[in-house]
């Protein structure tokens, strides 16, 4: 996977980026408030979240949202989202993003240790997610 950098949603001044997942398997996950495939995804992702967590899983979503108020005020109204968030300034036309070949959401991958992609989003939605994680993970 291409190294990237984003806002980190809840510390704009900071950056959440690529070098800070080595050496974790990562769910990384394009998403947006408009996104009703995004919304439909998250009690997926909040068991994963809970089942995979403590044997290595980390989770990041990035917003595609036109504005990071969107994302936060949509995640206040939520607080079943306790993984990292980031947001992509400029959404789709964030550098990251396109280097990544983001162009619809969701985009989920599924990232090993070593930076290589192990799944994406048709292998990680909905009830598939559940099977690719425990396929990995051994569970």
């Amino acid at each position: 996977m291409p190294p990237f950098s984003f806002a980190d949603l809840h510390r704009p001044e900071a950056q959440i980026s690529s070098h800070q997942f080595r050496g974790k398997v990562s769910l990384i996950v394009f998403w947006a408030t408009w996104c009703i495939h995004c919304v439909e995804q998250l009690p997926f992702l909040r068991a994963a979240h809970d089942r995979y967590e403590n044997i290595g899983l980390e989770i990041l979503s990035v917003s595609l949202d036109d504005n990071p108020q969107s994302a936060t005020s949509f995640l206040k109204a939520r607080p079943l989202v306790p993984w990292r968030q980031a947001y992509a300034i400029g959404g789709f036309n964030n550098e990251y993003v396109k280097q990544l070949g983001v162009y619809a959401a969701p985009a989920e991958f599924l990232v090993d240790k070593n930076g290589r992609v192990l799944a994406t989003t048709n292998d990680l939605i909905r009830s598939k997610l559940d099977t690719t994680l425990s396929r990995f993970f051994g569970k």
